[in-house]
């Protein structure tokens, strides 16, 4: 089992297609849990978008250079910048689960919807809101949600990705 997972994580195919897949699925299901069911992103949300944008296109870069041999090392060079993107969009989601669970409050401007005081102005702020509060859960998978579900799989990616990038760069060297 151990030399499967070593075999998987050393092969610059599996690896960097994996990266762009995984990237590409979770972008698929934010963008259609916003625009099949509803749910609208906060200014945090958007701003978890990005680092699997970005470990996407690095695991496309991966993948192109994976076809020839002589480019191995910039394949692992990708695989290592992705899993510290992806460490990144770990953190941002942390911090997004804690403005959720109303451990501190978000510094973000675009977080806050203030109500405005006068009845009269109430309905022309309805009809031109655009933020989406931070603090609020609108969709949760087992008691976690979207926010929390990252915070938990992007770090893990992180280091898979890393740890890939280190078995990337031996067998690039004929470590393996």
């Amino acid at each position: 089992m151990k030399q499967a997972i070593k075999n998987i994580l050393s092969n610059p195919v599996y690896v960097c297609g994996g990266t762009f897949l995984a990237c590409g699925g979770a972008l698929m299901f934010a963008m259609t849990m916003q625009h099949v069911f509803g749910l609208q992103p906060c200014e945090l949300c958007l701003w978890q978008r990005w680092p699997f944008a970005i470990a996407g296109i690095l695991g496309l870069a991966g993948l192109i250079a994976a076809h020839n041999p002589d480019w191995l090392k910039l394949s692992a060079l990708t695989t290592f910048l992705a899993g510290v993107v992806f460490l990144i969009g770990g953190v941002f989601a942390f911090y997004h689960t804690g403005v959720e669970l109303h451990w501190w409050k978000s510094f973000l401007e675009g977080c806050k919807v203030a109500l405005p005081s006068d009845p009269a102005d109430l309905m022309s702020f309805i009809e031109t809101a655009q933020a989406v509060p931070c603090d609020q859960v609108p969709w949760s998978f087992m008691g976690l949600s979207m926010a929390a579900w990252n915070a938990v799989i992007s770090p893990v990616l992180g280091v898979l990705s890393i740890v890939a990038a280190i078995l990337l760069a031996r067998r690039a060297n004929n470590f393996l």
